[in-house]
């Protein structure tokens, strides 16, 4: 059973790890933002998230580019 779990699992992430990638940046992105308010001389700003998130969709259209069969 463990077995199929993990295989199932992996499939799912083979599949569909693109679309992973820009949620697990906007946590990151959150997280980071999170930190500087407890800083002291730092702030958080909204957009920070953004322009990090304006990387991610950067760099994702790239890769489409490059390699169309994958997304």
């Amino acid at each position: 059973m463990t077995r199929g779990v993990y295989m199932s699992a992996k499939q799912y992430l083979k599949n569909n790890f693109l679309w992973l990638i820009p949620l697990f940046c906007l946590m990151y992105a959150i997280s980071d933002e999170l930190h500087q308010a407890l800083v002291p001389g730092r702030s958080p700003d909204i957009f920070d998230i953004m322009a990090d998130m304006a990387g991610v969709v950067f760099f994702m259209l790239l890769y489409k580019k490059k390699n169309p069969e994958k997304l």
